[in-house]
């Protein structure tokens, strides 16, 4: 669900919005669209707006369930630990504000007070967001501190694998062209991480990737809190060589056997977590 109000907007873009939306009353606008519909209109309202106001609201995988934008207005969309506000501070508690999310920064390297998470890893046909896929999601649901449920899909992917990619996975291509629909197990992955916090290593590449693939499909994508156990990792052995799951894994005495595949990396990541949190 997507909900646009207009103020002080030429009308040819009221007109625009017509076409996508229903009028409910002048310049309120509702409707149901794709997310890349839905940008797409965004940025049509931010370059025709001109010297009006615009404010759009819509449903998203957060705590919330809703996702805020505004466009040439005094009030403005903040994230305050994981919470989406809107906001007209004054000068002194924008500053704290935007000290906060400076320091959260999106990305945790703690997992301060955090009792219940998914751990996510996925594999790839490459290293590219935009041109590569993800042919497997694994996660791990962790709840008071014990293992509550797993997750494991293989991805139907079209290309050949890699050959680099399959040695170093084992993933093959008839695996993987005997794979689920990629929005299929999006749609799944969602329902099983909930709106839990993601626990992964270097977890800003998993899920920089999967909402990629959530635009691709025109599925929701993800906004929730990232704690990344490679920053942890960093912080807490910094005298490592080189910071690869494995090398931190098999420096804290984690067993590393069947690496390279999604659950299985989840597996090794939250053990070495528990090993980190010690």
């Amino acid at each position: 669900m997507v909900v646009v109000v207009l103020e002080k907007c030429p009308l040819s873009l009221r007109g625009d919005l017509s076409k996508w939306l229903l009028e409910v009353s002048f310049g309120v606008y509702v409707g149901k669209v794709s997310a890349r519909v839905r940008d797409a209109l965004w940025e049509r309202i931010c370059s025709e707006c001109k010297g009006g106001r615009a404010t759009m609201v819509f449903s998203a995988r957060n705590e919330q369930g809703l996702e805020f934008r505004t466009h040439n207005s005094q009030w403005y969309p903040v994230d305050f630990d994981g919470l989406k506000l809107i906001m007209r501070p004054g000068q002194d508690v924008a500053a704290r504000v935007d000290s906060h999310r400076f320091k959260a920064g999106g990305v945790r390297a703690r997992p301060i007070g955090l009792a219940d998470y998914v751990v996510v890893d996925i594999e790839t046909t490459g290293l590219d967001s935009g041109a590569d896929e993800i042919i497997e999601i694994g996660a791990l649901k962790v709840r008071a501190g014990e293992v509550a449920g797993r997750f494991s899909a293989l991805v139907r992917c079209n290309r050949p694998v890699p050959d680099s990619v399959l040695r170093l996975t084992g993933i093959t291509s008839e695996d993987v062209h005997g794979g689920e629909e990629l929005a299929d197990v999006l749609e799944r992955f969602g329902d099983f991480a909930e709106l839990l916090p993601w626990v992964g290593f270097n977890i800003e590449f998993d899920f920089k990737f999967i909402n990629s693939a959530c635009d691709e499909c025109d599925v929701e994508p993800f906004d929730v809190q990232l704690v990344d156990i490679l920053r942890m990792a960093k912080k807490t052995i910094p005298r490592l060589s080189r910071y690869r799951l494995g090398d931190v894994a098999e420096y804290l005495g984690v067993p590393t056997d069947g690496q390279h595949r999604a659950l299985r990396d989840c597996e090794i990541a939250q053990a070495v977590l528990e090993k980190l949190m010690e």
